[in-house]
């Protein structure tokens, strides 16, 4: 199979259009869960991403192995309100991370923009773009 197909140019409008009613529901933070998904967490590829970011990281996850493990010796109630709190902390920070991730993205795009004299298919139809961010 090749990948330089031409078949008639109407189906290949009509395809596009198809396309696009297919990502139009899409949003940034899909992103993150489809790169999420293909890293795999048992993979190890978090870690040594998270350990490119910080190189203490591998320390930080064992103490934190550790004070799970002093945690369990405590009272049901205390280990309950400790979970409650931290289910909250978590829930918390995945905000925000998506939350920078946005503001990130956004970003890139208005500093990027479209390469200067980008040529763009748009409905079966040409356009010349010349560099600069739609948004």
């Amino acid at each position: 199979m090749s990948l330089l197909y031409f078949g008639k140019m109407e189906n290949q409008a009509r395809a596009q259009r198809i396309a696009r009613e297919i990502v139009k529901p899409l949003a940034v933070s899909d992103l993150e869960c489809i790169i999420g998904n293909s890293m795999g967490v048992s993979s190890g590829k978090h870690d040594r991403l998270f350990a490119a970011v910080d190189p203490d990281y591998p320390a930080l996850e064992k103490g934190l192995a550790e004070i799970d493990q002093q945690l369990k010796s405590l009272p049901k109630e205390v280990q309950s309100l400790f979970s409650e709190y931290s289910d909250l902390m978590i829930q918390e920070d995945a905000i925000r991370q998506l939350a920078w991730f946005h503001l990130g993205f956004q970003a890139a795009l208005r500093l990027l923009g479209a390469p200067p004299d980008m040529h763009v298919v748009n409905g079966g139809a040409q356009a010349k773009l010349k560099g600069g961010c739609a948004l």
